[in-house]
C-alpha cells in the first residue's frame, strides 16, 4: 500500500493522502490472513518513480495498491489501483467521487474491494474491523490526519505540532479515541527521546492512552503506547508484557507493538525471545531505519558486538546518515576497542546535531574508555552545564564517569536519575556501561530502586 499522491490543485493535501493510506493499511493489517507492509516502509517510495515489480520485491509482497487523491472545495476524488507484482499488470482500478463528508464510505469501499479481489474467507468479526470508524465528524478525522502526519516525521518540532493538532481532533470529537492515543504516542516519543523531562511526558502519555482505552478498549496502539510507558516510566514489567500481549492479540499486524516490546524484553535479559519480536516488526517494516537499527540493538545489549556491527552497518546502506544505527554502531566499536572508528562515528553523530545529551555522553563515555580523560572531561562539564537550561539524563552523565573509574560520581548521578524517573534506567542491568561498578554493593541498590530487582513498583 503506497501513499496516494496528492494531485490537488494546491497541492496543500498531502497529509490527507498520506493519511488515507495509513488508515487502510491499519485496516488491512488487522486481518490475520494478509501480510501488510507497514507504513515506514511503504512510504519509503513516496514521490519515488519506481516500477510497481521492482517495488514489490524489496518489500516482499504479491500485490501493490497505489493511487492518487484530488480536492476540490467540498469535492473529493480518489482513484485506486491494486497490481500484480509478478508482472506489473493492474488486477483492479477504481475511480471514487463523493463529497469529502463522505470520506469514511470512500476507505470502507476500497478496503472491501481490495479483500474482495483476493483468495480470502472474512468472518463478520473481520468484516467489522475493515469498516470501523472511531469518529464520523470529517474536521475530527482532518485533525487526526494532520497530527499523525506531523507524529510520523519524529523530530521534536513536529511532535509539538503533532500534539496540537490531536488536540483540535479532541475538541471537536471528545469521544475520538484515536486521537488520544495519538496524544499518547506524542508524549512517550518526546520522552523518549529526551525533549521533555519524564515526569512531564509519561504522566500525559498514560493519561491519554487510559482514556483511549476507556473510550475503545481494542484500541493496539493505545495498548502498546501504555505498555511502552510502563517500561520506561514504572519498569512494571508485568503490566508492560501483558499490555504488549493484547496489543499483538488485537492487531498481529502493528510492527510498533513488536518493536517496543522487542526492547522490553532486552530490557528484561530475554534477548532471544527480543529477538524473535525484532525479527516480527522486520517482516512487517521491512525498510524501516529504526527497526533495522533495533535489530543491531538488541545484539549489542545482549553482548554479540560483530552481530551488531553487521546489523548495523545494513541500516546504513539504507541510509548513511541515520543517527540511531550511528550512534550504536559507534558503542558497538567501542566494545571492541575500536576506538578511532568509534569517536569517529560518534564525532559525526555529535556534529550533526545541535547539543543532544545521549551523543554527546556517549562520546564522552567512548573518549573515556580510551583513555582520553580530558575530552571525557569537558564534555562532563558541558553535560551538566547545559543541565542547568534544559532536561539532560542523569544517567547519561553516570555513565561518563563510570569509564572514567569516578565511582562516588556514579551514584551521586544515578540517584538524581532516580528521583528525576530517568527512563534510561530500563537499560541498567543489561548496559555495558556498567561493568566496572556492578559489583559495588550501591549498585544493587539502585536496581532495586529502579524497578529492575522489584515486583513491578518503582515508584
Amino acid at each position: 500500500m503506497l501513499p496516494f499522491a496528492d494531485m490537488s490543485p494546491t497541492g496543500e493535501h498531502e497529509y490527507f493522502g498520506d493519511g488515507m493510506a495509513e488508515e487502510i493499511i491499519n485496516a488491512l493489517a488487522q486481518i490475520k490472513e494478509l501480510h501488510v507492509v507497514a507504513r515506514t516502509s511503504a512510504f519509503a517510495f513516496k514521490n519515488k518513480n519506481r516500477d510497481v515489480r521492482e517495488i514489490g520485491k524489496e518489500l516482499g509482497v504479491d500485490m501493490v495498491l497505489e493511487g492518487s487523491i484530488r480536492s476540490a472545495g467540498s469535492r473529493l476524488r480518489v482513484t485506486v489501483q491494486l497490481a500484480n507484482v509478478a508482472d506489473g499488470y493492474h488486477l483492479w482500478s477504481e475511480r471514487f467521487d463523493a463529497e469529502l463528508e463522505d470520506v469514511f464510505t470512500v476507505q470502507d469501499e476500497i478496503s472491501r474491494s481490495i479483500v474482495e479481489k483476493l483468495p480470502l474467507e472474512l468472518g463478520e468479526g473481520d468484516r467489522t474491523k475493515l469498516t470501523k470508524h472511531s469518529t464520523q465528524i470529517v474536521d475530527a478525522y482532518t485533525w487526526y490526519l494532520k497530527g499523525r502526519h506531523q507524529l510520523n516525521k519524529r523530530d521534536h518540532e513536529s511532535l509539538v505540532n503533532a500534539i496540537t493538532c490531536f488536540e483540535a481532533a479532541i475538541e471537536k470529537d471528545a469521544g475520538y479515541g484515536p486521537a488520544y492515543g495519538g496524544l499518547a504516542d506524542s508524549h512517550v516519543l518526546l520522552g523518549y527521546y529526551g525533549a521533555l523531562a519524564p515526569r512531564a511526558a509519561f504522566p500525559r502519555a498514560k493519561a491519554a492512552a487510559s482514556r483511549a482505552l476507556e473510550l475503545d478498549p481494542e484500541l493496539s496502539e493505545a495498548h502498546t503506547s501504555l505498555a511502552f510507558a510502563a517500561v520506561l516510566y514504572d519498569r512494571d514489567w508485568v503490566t508492560a508484557e501483558r499490555g504488549f500481549n493484547r496489543a499483538l492479540e488485537l492487531n498481529p499486524g502493528y510492527a510498533t507493538a513488536h518493536h517496543w516490546y522487542s526492547e522490553c524484553l532486552a530490557f528484561m535479559g530475554r534477548f532471544d525471545e527480543a529477538t524473535l519480536e525484532a525479527d516480527a516488526a522486520l517482516r512487517l517494516d521491512p525498510l524501516s531505519l529504526i527497526i533495522n537499527t533495533l535489530a543491531g540493538w538488541v545484539l549489542y545489549y545482549g553482548g554479540d558486538y560483530d552481530g551488531a556491527i553487521d546489523k548495523l552497518h545494513t541500516t546504513l546502506q539504507l541510509d548513511g546518515g541515520f543517527r540511531p544505527a550511528k550512534l550504536w554502531l559507534g558503542l558497538a566499536y567501542a566494545r571492541q576497542s575500536r576506538f578511532d572508528e568509534a569517536i569517529a562515528m560518534l564525532h559525526d553523530v555529535v556534529r550533526e546535531m545541535t547539543l543532544h545529551p545521549v551523543h554527546l555522553a556517549a562520546l564522552g563515555a567512548v573518549h573515556a574508555m580510551a583513555g582520553h580523560t580530558e575530552s571525557a572531561m569537558t564534555i562532563v562539564d558541558d553535560l551538566q552545564q547545559a543541565a542547568e537550561a534544559s532536561y539532560v539524563p542523569s544517567y547519561q552523565i553516570a555513565a561518563v564517569y563510570a569509564q572514567l573509574g569516578e565511582v562516588d560520581q556514579v551514584f551521586t548521578w544515578l540517584e538524581k536519575a532516580v528521583d528525576e524517573r530517568d527512563i534510561w534506567l530500563a537499560f541498567l542491568e543489561i548496559d555495558p556501561f556498567w561493568e566496572s561498578v556492578r559489583k559495588d554493593s550501591r549498585f544493587a541498590h539502585f536496581l532495586e530502586r529502579g524497578g529492575l530487582r522489584s515486583d513491578g513498583d518503582s515508584s
